[in-house]
């Protein structure tokens, strides 16, 4: 017999060389293993050498065995933990919140658990709006470490496994106030809504919710020239609201908390508003501090249309008495009901309106907007579900340009007002943010063209005949109405 047929007739059969093979597997996964891990590092290319330095590190690993078919190496110690994710390795030190509970699944073998353990945790272990982070327990800006009633609530928040996404990104807001004693000042109306009975619901888009107090029309108590409703933004130069907590009725834009509205007199509606950190001015010692003013704020909708004003005066409105509201997310899902509406569909199409339009619409016209539309059986709940390019609202872009327009002036007008060219005035209205400076020449421009002294109120106030039926008419009317001041 020749020695190639010899070979052919040792070489085992397909099923054996199976189970030899399956054996090793099985050996390879119940077994503790080196491995070996390559780390190259980088070095910069010479004359004499353009090879990279490579160094070999050998490190312990346990190799998990198999649970329902999955296997996930990782490393548990004492004061860390290390996963080898697919793609991404992840590691986690003792001082996070979810540390004990991630460790206990990896111990247990339930790695099917893993992934969303790790999309959770990592969510809490670092959150960074703008120069505000928070990062292993402990809140800084920029670089510093903040040491607040705010900052003790977030990290309380932490440490019980919840989302402290939205309270960084409003402290962010806070910090960008250009008064300290402003910033200071919030912080005290802010703690009796995390630890009272009055709370101060804070947004999902960095904000924070109050109250305000209006006549049956919707104009101001005060004066009754400024516009309130839904979807109205009401603003007024800084410089021109009293920045002294010691007056306690004096030049500004009033909101409060729940137990300052019976100041206001019995009657009227009471709004839901939404202010900015950022814009707030000064807090009134008076009244255990219930009441602010502030230079803006957006009217989201009117509370005492489904609840009487009485009960709102002395228990607070449902959706007030929340330690978050997501109006952002709100705003997303209505957007994405408005657009996805076929008479909406069908006149963008034809060019009778912008979908650009339709995107800048503030919270209370895009509702009044819906509201109007005639809906089907199926389109009369707002679908769910994120729409991501929805702006963040009237309270954090530029508002010079729809505050121009709400007054009823040209470009021309302003540019001879402010003493700047045409050009100069079209550019300032394109940018994405302005400066405080600037915003007050302009609102103050804007005050001495109308010769008012009052608040601006814009968009153009949207009237009860909108509410007739049909998209168009809704468009007309969103074009046609009188400016409100």
């Amino acid at each position: 017999m020749s020695a190639s047929a010899s070979k052919k007739a040792r070489k085992p059969s397909p099923e054996a060389a199976r189970l030899r093979n399956q054996k090793r597997r099985d050996q390879r996964a119940a077994a503790k293993v080196t491995v070996k891990v390559t780390a190259v590092t980088a070095v910069k290319k010479t004359k004499k050498s353009k090879k990279a330095k490579v160094q070999v590190v050998e490190q312990p690993a346990v190799v998990a065995a198999p649970v329902t078919g999955k296997t996930l190496p990782f490393v548990v110690k004492e004061s860390y933990l290390s996963i080898g994710m697919p793609g991404r390795p992840f590691q986690m030190t003792s001082a996070h919140p979810m540390f004990e509970q991630l460790a206990d699944v990896l111990r247990n073998g339930q790695f099917d658990e893993v992934p969303k353990l790790v999309i959770t945790a990592e969510g809490l272990a670092n959150r960074t709006a703008g120069k505000v982070t928070f990062e292993k327990g402990v809140i800084s800006y920029e670089g510093t470490e903040v040491h607040s009633t705010l900052a003790s609530y977030i990290c309380k928040l932490a440490d019980e496994g919840k989302d402290v996404a939205k309270f960084v990104l409003f402290m962010d807001n806070l910090y960008k106030n250009p008064s300290k004693d402003s910033i200071t000042e919030l912080f005290d109306f802010l703690t009796r809504g995390l630890t009272g009975n009055e709370p101060v619901p804070i947004t999902d888009d960095g904000c924070f919710l109050v109250y305000k107090a209006v006549r049956a029309d919707f104009k101001d108590c005060h004066t009754g020239t400024i516009n309130n409703e839904p979807g109205q933004v009401v603003m007024m130069p800084r410089k021109r609201v009293d920045d002294n907590r010691r007056n306690e009725c004096s030049n500004g834009l009033h909101v409060c908390r729940r137990s300052y509205l019976s100041n206001f007199g019995s009657g009227g509606k009471v709004m839901e508003v939404k202010v900015n950190p950022k814009d707030v001015v000064s807090i009134p010692q008076d009244y255990n501090s219930a009441k602010m003013r502030v230079a803006e704020y957006e009217v989201l909708r009117e509370l005492t249309k489904d609840t009487e004003r009485s009960v709102i005066e002395t228990e607070g409105h449902k959706r007030m008495n929340q330690s978050m509201v997501e109006v952002f997310k709100e705003r997303q899902e209505l957007l994405a009901a408005v657009l996805a509406h076929s008479n909406i569909k069908r006149n963008i199409r034809d060019g009778k309106i912008a979908e650009t339009t339709i995107r800048k619409m503030t919270f209370g016209r895009l509702e009044k907007l819906y509201d109007s539309l005639p809906k089907k059986e199926e389109e009369k709940a707002a679908p769910s579900g994120p729409f991501t390019t929805a702006p963040q609202g009237a309270l954090h872009g530029n508002p010079l340009r729809a505050s121009r327009e709400a007054a009823g002036l040209s470009i021309k007008k302003m540019a001879e007002a402010l003493d700047i060219t045409v050009s100069s005035v079209y550019k300032t209205e394109k940018k994405n943010t302005v400066t405080q400076a600037a915003f007050d020449s302009w609102m103050i421009a804007i005050q001495e063209l109308t010769e008012t002294k009052a608040a601006v109120s814009f968009p153009k106030p949207v009237y009860s005949r909108i509410t007739m039926g049909k998209a168009r008419g809704v468009f007309d009317a969103l074009n046609t109405a009188p400016v409100a001041l």
